[in-house]
């Protein structure tokens, strides 16, 4: 439920931004299709490994890879 609920507030913040920032959308757009481009449990294995694990790494490291699936 905290990855759902954490993807999906940030996903609306960039999206806001992205849609009021017309100049930041496609600087937006590029780091969402690189984050979209690793997969993303490779991505939160890698992200845990180097910060160390503990709950809430473990799930910030799930929430990045699930970012540009909830604001794009």
């Amino acid at each position: 439920f905290a990855v759902a609920l954490l993807a999906s507030v940030a996903g609306l913040a960039i999206g806001l931004i992205s849609g009021f920032l017309r100049w930041a959308d496609g600087i937006i757009m590029r780091v969402m299709d690189g984050l979209m481009s690793i997969p993303g449990i490779l991505l939160a294995i890698g992200l845990v490994s180097v910060s160390g694990a503990s709950l809430a790494t473990v799930t910030i490291a799930i929430t990045i890879p699930e970012i540009p699936r909830a604001c794009c």
